[in-house]
């Protein structure tokens, strides 16, 4: 597929998209790799653009350059801590071991969880707040169970082969004692890519994932 083409169809999937406002933002495509430009109003709204990238055919790899401008005052970052603690202390999956420290609007996550979709929920939560500038999540995945590493090759193979956006055949799984996991091989879509990750992180065990797979 031709550069041109991955363009116009990202640019259409960020015009159907109804959580984002395409007006503001730019897309340039070199050899598969999409960049987006420009500014949106908030993080989650900077989320729902690179998914738009994300789910076009053709996509090799994504830049994210948008910036987020918030409308409306500062709220400052007293307010701010406090209504990020609230929306991480509702949340139920997301333990009392996670902290936060915020900095001019920036929000930086840090502690230590069992999962990776504790720590994946954690920033999807604060993406929500107006008056968010930024994030980083420094949670760190500590896993409590200790899988053999030829175990934990086996689940997260027959994973791979359960789920219906994955081409497994095309994937290989390498796993060390320490429950790190190594995933190489060609995927067709970024889409693809993020759900072969998704896959290796649900299994127990794991502490790190190195996604090296190739977008064809």
């Amino acid at each position: 597929m031709s550069d041109k083409q991955i363009r116009a169809d990202v640019l259409d999937e960020l015009a159907f998209e109804p959580a984002v406002d395409a007006d503001n933002i730019g897309v340039l495509v070199e050899h598969g790799i999409v960049t987006l430009t420009g500014h949106v109003r908030n993080c989650a709204e900077q989320a729902a653009a690179a998914a738009c990238a994300w789910r076009v055919k053709g996509v090799r790899a994504l830049v994210q350059d948008i910036e987020v401008r918030s409308d409306g005052q500062p709220l400052g970052d007293e307010l701010l801590t406090e209504r990020a603690l609230n929306l991480l202390r509702w949340d139920s999956t997301i333990p009392r071991s996670v902290h936060l420290t915020v900095h001019q609007g920036w929000i930086t996550l840090d502690g230590e969880v069992e999962w990776e979709y504790q720590r994946r929920n954690a920033e999807v939560d604060l993406r929500r707040l107006t008056g968010l500038a930024g994030m980083t999540n420094a949670i760190r995945i500590v896993p409590r169970t200790f899988v053999q590493h030829g175990t934990l090759k086996l689940l997260i193979g027959e994973a791979l082969r359960r789920n219906a956006q994955v081409e497994a055949d095309r994937i290989t799984v390498d796993v060390d004692g320490d429950g790190n996991v190594r995933l190489s091989g060609c995927v067709s879509s970024l889409a693809e890519r993020m759900a072969a990750e998704r896959a290796a992180w649900s299994a127990p065990g794991v502490s790190a994932v190195s996604d090296q797979l190739t977008v064809e």
